[in-house]
């Protein structure tokens, strides 16, 4: 019986010893927090990236579809996404646009 215990413990230290080094190598640093996290690598920034650009404007229909209403509007929402891109560490194809929603969100 206690033979029986040890292996089962000897086969469970190992593993959890694989699993800790699978999840720490996965571990990489998050540019805007400068923090360890982990990632697990599962898409690339361009499969990503293709993602967003093949749902947005369904999104954006979805959602109500563009407000054209104001331009001067669109325009300081477009001013203002513009400026706080500036500080992404990411290089993304940012767009900013009014919906014609009446529900508070920004995606």
């Amino acid at each position: 019986m206690i033979g029986t215990f040890r292996r089962i413990f000897k086969e469970f230290s190992a593993l959890f010893l694989i699993i800790s080094a699978l999840a720490l190598g996965g571990c990489s640093v998050n540019p805007v927090t400068g923090g360890r996290e982990l990632s697990l690598g599962l898409m690339s920034t361009g499969e990503q990236i293709a993602i967003g650009e093949a749902q947005y404007v369904p999104s954006r229909q979805m959602q109500g579809g563009d407000f054209i209403a104001d331009a001067a509007l669109s325009a300081y929402v477009a001013e203002v996404g513009a400026n706080v891109a500036r500080y992404s560490d990411l290089p993304l194809p940012y767009e900013f646009v009014v919906l014609n929603s009446s529900v508070p969100n920004a995606w």
